[in-house]
């Protein structure tokens, strides 16, 4: 039996071998492109971010329903419900929701921390001033707030990537994942 097993380990292990060697080079290709990690390579990528961040978004993701990009869809949902994204000081930025033209009282700030990566905290207040209007929000019950206003979403760690200039990722492991494209 246990030759078997062993005969069966040897057997996979050059397919596994080959499908690690693949996915760790795609997943290298991605996080560094083609050369060695250089820490200030790295924080100089990440920062670069920032000189084109500026503008109007719609995150297509929510609106393409799917990887095919529809121009005319996102144009459309543009004119209706967008984020504005605008610098923030020399290392962050910030979006905010439009909607009809009117900006949402909840803003997002995102400051850089390293390489692609940017903390991110979300004015608490101005999530309750739009859920809630002008309910002071130490009257609301707790499993309210714990579920609208205080959740793991509100702030946070983000991979924030720019591909091209039109297009922007931001992802975090306690937020729903954005692929934001600038709108024409």
């Amino acid at each position: 039996m246990r030759a078997l097993l062993a005969a069966a380990l040897l057997l996979a292990s050059p397919v596994a071998a080959q499908d690690v060697a693949t996915d760790f080079s795609d997943t290298y290709a991605r996080i560094y492109g083609d050369h060695a990690p250089e820490p200030r390579a790295a924080r100089l990528h990440g920062l670069s971010t920032l000189d084109t961040i500026d503008g109007t978004w719609i995150d297509a993701a929510l609106v393409m329903h799917g990887p095919t990009f529809d121009p005319a869809l996102a144009a459309e949902a543009c004119s209706f419900i967008h984020t504005v994204i605008t610098r923030h000081g020399s290392f962050g930025f910030t979006t905010q929701t439009s909607r009809s033209g009117a900006l949402l009282t909840d803003t997002r700030t995102y400051i850089f921390y390293s390489g692609n990566y940017f903390t991110f905290t979300t004015d608490l207040d101005g999530i309750a001033t739009r859920l809630f209007g002008e309910r002071n929000p130490a009257t609301l019950e707790p499993h309210i707030l714990d579920s609208t206003i205080l959740t793991p979403s509100a702030s946070g760690l983000a991979r924030v990537e720019l591909t091209g200039t039109d297009v922007l990722m931001i992802d975090s492991p306690t937020a729903n994942p954005q692929i934001l494209t600038r709108c024409p």
